[in-house]
């Protein structure tokens, strides 16, 4: 529990700045950030939400979450639709 402790909270602290720039923009900012580096930093955040959520499961020993092929699936899946979506995004973005 320590190690995944730990690693949250490193993670959170890799995304203040990414927070603290967006909000920062938004907020005071002269310019505004286009649609697609808010589009692209809500991806990165509900992917490592979701990266942290099925460790957590996994840690906590839920109900059929203690198989290992279980875990490395859905943590496949939420790598590959992650990628599918950031690079959906840089391609509608790229497309004006």
């Amino acid at each position: 529990w320590l190690a995944f402790g730990l690693s949250v909270f490193t993670g959170l602290m890799a995304l203040l700045p990414l927070l603290a720039n967006i909000v920062g923009t938004a907020v005071y900012g002269m310019e505004r950030f286009s649609w697609s580096i808010y589009a692209l930093s809500a991806t990165l955040i509900v992917s490592f939400f979701l990266f942290g959520l099925n460790r957590y499961l996994h840690i906590s020993g839920r109900k059929g979450w203690k198989e290992y092929l279980l875990i490395e699936r859905n943590h496949l899946l939420v790598d590959l639709a992650s990628k599918i979506v950031l690079g959906l995004i840089i391609i509608a973005s790229l497309n004006k």
